[in-house]
């Protein structure tokens, strides 16, 4: 299961050209023709290999692009093991929970909720069939949980991203770091 996923790397890594200082080396390897990411698509990595959900948010700005066939966060079927790939903005059109949720507030919405419990009670991925949509997208925010959660997500994920480039700081410029040994793709992949 996956929230706000970077399967296909993210346009925000760009970025990083023009914050060294502030770019930490797990965002630099996140641009879609980096090594990392090449490495990641090797032998097939970004696609399922066992069943699996993936939501996310079209108004996501750390993963870009998040919407259509180009959405970072779809996975592909090659095995065919059964992947559900879900757009909440999509799924929920108009609706609350279609709404514009950033990516860490994806954490606290409804349908990516609805759809984890579906997916944990049934074989398979989470299928949107099997949700009541008029339920669950009329909400805005995920069972149990309250707007002081939301809120609380919003500024945990914001705090820590400043005291990560505050504590350690980022000197090594916009290079992406080299692949660590475990990587083993390297040669299928002409890196």
């Amino acid at each position: 299961m996956a929230v706000s996923g970077d399967f296909h790397g993210t346009l925000v890594a760009m970025l990083c050209a023009l914050a060294k200082p502030f770019c930490p080396p797990a965002v630099q390897q996140q641009g879609y023709d980096t090594r990392f990411i090449r490495a990641l698509r090797g032998e097939d990595g970004d696609s399922a290999f066992v069943p699996a959900t993936s939501v996310y948010s079209g108004d996501d700005v750390i993963v870009q692009p998040q919407s259509g066939g180009w959405a970072s966060a779809a996975l592909g079927d090659v095995r065919g093991v059964g992947v559900s790939n879900v757009q909440v903005q999509v799924a929920c059109a108009g609706r609350a929970a279609g709404g514009s949720y950033s990516h860490s507030a994806m954490l606290v919405n409804p349908l990516a909720y609805a759809l984890f419990v579906d997916a944990l009670v049934h074989d398979g991925p989470g299928r949107l069939e099997r949700i009541d949509l008029g339920a669950v997208c009329g909400e805005s925010i995920a069972p149990g949980l309250d707007v002081n959660d939301f809120l609380g997500v919003e500024a945990v994920s914001n705090v820590i991203g400043v005291l990560d480039v505050l504590l350690y700081g980022y000197s090594n410029g916009s290079e992406e770091p080299q692949l660590r040994d475990y990587v083993h793709h390297e040669e299928s992949v002409g890196l």
